[in-house]
């Protein structure tokens, strides 16, 4: 791995690694979201939830800030073409420093605000962008998720599906194939380290 390279992928991991889910409601409201969200979880949807409207466009825009810049940047100094799969790990590195964020002890959010980033940067293939956001959108929509961790699984389930299934190049279908994985993962490790309510056997939801 050339300099420039690992330039890149050291910086957008620490780029990812800033959780502005977390540090944004501290600063403007003096919230905790780890501690006001249900699942503890420093991620978009969850500042939404707890501040409102105005601080979660803020952080939203920064969560994506941090996968679509040094996705960007790599774009614009690096050729994909000559890398072949060494670009990789540029793609994955934001959305791996926000699952394990080391300004944080290693622990992050899901991971869903820096993929999109990283797929507004690689505009060519919005079609991708379009599932995951119209999939997203779904679970927020319809009542059919009880709980954060199925609409996860669900978005980057269909996410991988279609990553599948589209003709795209090589270097991005392995980059979102290996970040559905990663978040599947985590939400699979997640559900059996700190169950929910919702994750435990036997556990009955009153449907409003």
């Amino acid at each position: 791995m050339d300099i420039q390279l690992l330039a890149f992928v050291i910086g957008g991991y620490l780029s990812g690694s800033v959780l502005y889910a977390f540090l944004i409601p501290c600063l403007f409201t003096g919230i905790d979201i780890r501690a006001m969200s249900p699942d503890g979880n420093p991620g978009t949807a969850n500042v939404f939830h707890v501040c409102g409207a105005r601080i979660g466009i803020l952080v939203a825009m920064m969560e994506f800030s941090k996968g679509f810049l040094p996705v960007a940047m790599a774009l614009a100094v690096l050729d994909v073409d000559t890398l072949q799969y060494g670009f990789v790990p540029v793609i994955l590195a934001p959305v791996l420093g926000h699952m394990c964020s080391v300004l944080n002890h290693f622990h992050g959010g899901i991971g869903i605000a820096p993929t999109f980033g990283t797929l507004i940067a690689i505009f060519l293939e919005s079609r991708l962008l379009i599932v995951v956001v119209a999939a997203y959108a779904l679970t927020r929509l319809t009542g059919w998720f009880r709980e954060n961790r199925s609409r996860t699984d669900f978005v980057f389930l269909t996410f991988l599906i279609f990553v599948l299934l589209f003709e795209s190049h090589p270097v991005y279908r392995l980059a979102y194939v290996l970040v559905s994985l990663a978040i599947l993962f985590r939400n699979y490790l997640q559900r059996v380290l700190s169950p929910q309510p919702d994750d435990c056997p036997g556990s009955v939801v009153k449907e409003l």
